[in-house]
């Protein structure tokens, strides 16, 4: 069901929180047991860096736009 409601929210701005990181960026992918996050470093310096993060660790995501 969450796996689900991750995958209809692809290509969109999201927050994902864990117990120990808030990550910021688009999400890219979903798979099984973990999503994969795009992310740009602030202030831009250097390309941007995709972040996994296993599903069982993400608290909450909170969709940006």
């Amino acid at each position: 069901m969450f796996r689900d409601a991750l995958l209809s929210r692809a290509g969109e701005l999201v927050q994902v929180i864990t117990a120990v990181e808030v990550i910021t960026g688009t999400l890219l992918a979903v798979t099984e047991d973990t999503v994969i996050i795009r992310t740009s470093s602030v202030p831009s310096y250097g390309p941007p860096e995709d972040v996994i993060v296993r599903i069982p660790v993400i608290s909450y995501v909170r969709v940006l736009g």
